[in-house]
């Protein structure tokens, strides 16, 4: 068996040596790790909060992603919602205190373990080495896995406050039920939504968020269908939504737009900021953002993050197009004519 379990390995590395880029990938998960890291650093004691580390993660590559030119950025990239590594999220969210408690509970469930149940304690260990490069305790199916091998370990001896306790923390996991079937119900409306017409689609994704006003990719789902569909300013509280939910780059970039459309340039140059302090090669918020530009009579700084979208794509029709409606407000600036109203 132990002959079997090491050929089995040495084929699933030969195999995904020749069949994916396995330096690559080892690249990416160390750029995560890097970043997270520094997550982790910025609040190193009491952590930043449980659920905050995609918008921490954010923010802090954006600061490493500033300096570089533009194509390393953008491939650099990732809008990450986990740090794939368990133990430097849960620094990043909960400070020191909450890896070394973890590994104080894993490690005394191996220990407990070790001859009662050795089958337990290897599938701990398991998910120990697990999260060092993944996220297995995010998963469902890994939680019920380990919870019976972590209760198992010590008997305890039965208290007159058992049945007590134990109805306790049945009520309290029942309390979480209604918003995970709120999530559930949003997610499957957000599935249909997508092969659907304009109006029906609207129509299911209104359903779905307000079946679950916490979910972030519905109400992010239902902004941009509203904005697609020309309401503006009923997109706008939608999009804020989300952007305080889930941590997207490109959110920004929608509530950008949906102050454009409204004819408010100078609060869009605002949100195109945001994301590009967030995302710098970000090509939409960089061709937006010298449109809003244009549109405020601020040519210089219109071109130079033109420019920056040339860079990111040379030949785009939007680019050109706005290059040459940059070309005739500059000619109409020097003849002396007024910049274009916003």
């Amino acid at each position: 068996w132990r002959l079997l379990a090491v050929a089995t390995a040495a084929l699933g590395l030969a195999l995904a040596t020749l069949r994916g880029d396995l330096l690559g990938a080892w690249e990416g998960r160390l750029w995560l790790w890097r970043v997270s890291a520094r997550c982790a650093l910025q609040a190193p004691w009491l952590g930043h909060g449980t659920g905050s580390f995609p918008f921490v993660y954010l923010e802090e590559q954006g600061a490493l992603l500033a300096p570089l030119p533009l194509d390393e950025a953008a491939v650099r990239f990732v809008n990450a919602t986990s740090a794939h590594n368990d133990w430097l999220q849960l620094w990043s969210d909960g400070g020191l205190i909450a890896p070394v408690l973890l590994a104080a509970a894993l490690g005394l469930a191996i220990w407990d373990n070790r001859r009662r149940w050795p089958g337990a304690a290897a599938a701990v260990l398991v998910v120990a080495v697990s999260a060092l490069g993944d996220a297995p305790l995010t998963l469902p199916a890994v939680m019920m896995m380990l919870a019976p091998a972590l209760a198992s370990g010590t008997t305890l001896p039965p208290r007159r406050l058992d049945a007590a306790l134990a109805f306790t923390v049945l009520a309290a996991a029942a309390l979480l039920l209604p918003r995970g079937t709120s999530d559930w119900l949003a997610e499957r409306r957000l599935t249909r939504a997508r092969e659907l017409l304009p109006a029906e689609r609207l129509q299911l994704l209104s359903r779905a968020a307000a079946a679950a006003p916490h979910h972030g990719d519905a109400s992010l789902a239902l902004g941009l269908a509203l904005l697609e569909g020309g309401q503006p300013d009923r997109a706008l509280p939608q999009l804020s939504r989300s952007r305080a939910q889930l941590a997207n780059a490109s959110t920004a970039v929608a509530i950008g737009n949906a102050h454009a459309a409204a004819g408010r340039p100078a609060e869009a140059i605002a949100h195109y900021q945001a994301a590009l302090r967030l995302h710098p090669a970000s090509l939409s918020a960089q061709v937006n953002l010298a449109e809003a530009l244009r549109r405020t009579g601020r040519l210089d700084q219109a071109t130079t993050h033109l420019d920056a979208a040339r860079e990111l794509w040379p030949h785009h029709p939007l680019i050109l197009q706005l290059a040459e409606q940059l070309r005739r407000a500059r000619n109409d600036e020097g003849d002396g004519q007024p910049p274009p109203s916003p």
